[in-house]
């Protein structure tokens, strides 16, 4: 099944929110479905529930990583999500 970006939908709202726009899709369009469902469909906290989900997927695989003077922190990419969520 192809994920799909569409603003007129829920599903739509909901991966602009988390910005979840373009491929490499974060989540496919039956997640942000469940989202949606775990929380009544109510847009704003399906995409925070997204967003904590992510950020909590990010501290799990949390690494700092170093190449060629460029530094990726996971753990804190992951506070920054989990705050935004909140």
């Amino acid at each position: 099944m192809a994920n799909t970006y569409d603003l007129t939908t829920d599903a739509g709202k909901v991966r602009l929110l988390l910005n979840d726009v373009a491929d490499p899709w974060v989540f496919t369009d039956d997640e942000i479905a469940a989202f949606l469902g775990m929380e009544d469909g109510v847009v704003k906290r399906a995409a925070a529930l997204a967003i904590q989900t992510n950020g909590s997927n990010e501290l799990l695989a949390s690494k700092v990583l170093t190449s060629q003077d460029v530094s990726t922190h996971g753990e804190s990419i992951s506070a920054q999500m989990l705050e935004h969520a909140r």
